[in-house]
């Protein structure tokens, strides 16, 4: 059990150098707590590979964990839905279908 904690605590430092390394990029910056669990997942595999392969499974967990810590884990659900929204809300206004705002402002 201390290993993995201590597995997480590495991993969940590196997934926070990496997503600041991913900020400075064009990505849409909703996407990084998706992105942070990815990395501390693959992570976390490439640190059972190397050290405990008996232990695969539960040094993935710790890579995901530790990337939702990484990452805020309460933003996951939040980035999720305003991702869906904007989905929904380009092919309304590309349909045709959305009301779009044209009064200027003042007005």
């Amino acid at each position: 059990m201390e290993q993995i904690l201590f597995a997480a605590s590495i991993i969940g430092s590196i997934v926070c150098g990496a997503t600041q390394m991913i900020k400075k990029t064009t990505i849409n910056n909703k996407f990084l707590p998706f992105l942070n669990v990815l990395i501390g997942i693959i992570i976390g595999l490439g640190w059972a590979l190397s050290f405990d392969q008996s232990e695969l499974i539960v040094y993935v967990w710790a890579g995901g964990l530790a990337g939702m810590a990484a990452g805020g884990f309460y933003d996951l659900k939040a980035n999720g839905v305003a991702l869906n929204n904007e989905k929904k809300a380009k092919k309304l206004i590309d349909n045709g279908e959305g009301l779009q705002d044209n009064r200027e402002e003042g007005e």
